[in-house]
């Protein structure tokens, strides 16, 4: 868990997520962990299969993550954004049903969206969803994602009409 979560090193998780997997396959959260390394590894029909297996748990928690899992799927091996979006949306759904204090999967269903909107030109609502990311981030390449997109990015959200005298408009940016 350190390696995915704080250092940004899943690969170096692979071992250790396989074992316990392995061990207990009948553990949601082992199983949950295990197919983040599988999408680090781009090994996208095993982590499909674990998806799968958190879908059909009826427990919205981890229906909330397989959306997630799916919305990646559909984002990264697929290349179907439209999709994406869709499973990303649904699990910002299912979280909210849910008490679960794990709100750190709450944040790749933002970045998501952030990468959703960015891709289809909608810049303020790309920001707005990842400055939801950055806030409860607690991944290192999430946080690392949406800071780079912010600063980058973020002088283009507020974006004021003014109208001069001779009824020209323009947009000033601040």
């Amino acid at each position: 868990n350190i390696y995915i979560k704080y250092e940004g090193t899943p690969l170096k998780a692979d071992e250790y997520t396989r074992a316990l997997h392995e061990r207990y396959p009948k553990n949601l959260f082992y199983s949950l962990r295990r197919s983040e390394v599988l999408f680090a590894k781009k090994e996208y029909a095993e982590a499909e299969k674990i998806a799968h297996e958190l879908y059909k748990s009826d427990k919205k928690f981890f229906v909330g993550c397989a959306c997630i899992l799916y919305g990646m799927l559909y984002e990264e091996f697929f290349k179907n954004p439209a999709t994406s979006k869709l499973f990303y949306t649904k699990a910002l759904q299912l979280f909210k049903e849910t008490q679960n204090p794990e709100i750190d999967y709450l944040s790749f269903a933002y970045a998501g969206l952030g990468r959703y909107y960015n891709q289809i030109g909608d810049k303020k609502m790309a920001i707005a969803y990842y400055e939801k990311c950055k806030e409860i981030a607690e991944y290192a390449t999430l946080i690392k994602e949406s800071e780079a997109f912010l600063s980058k990015n973020k002088w283009e959200v507020k974006k004021t009409p003014y109208t001069f005298p001779f009824g020209f408009i323009f947009v000033l940016l601040q």
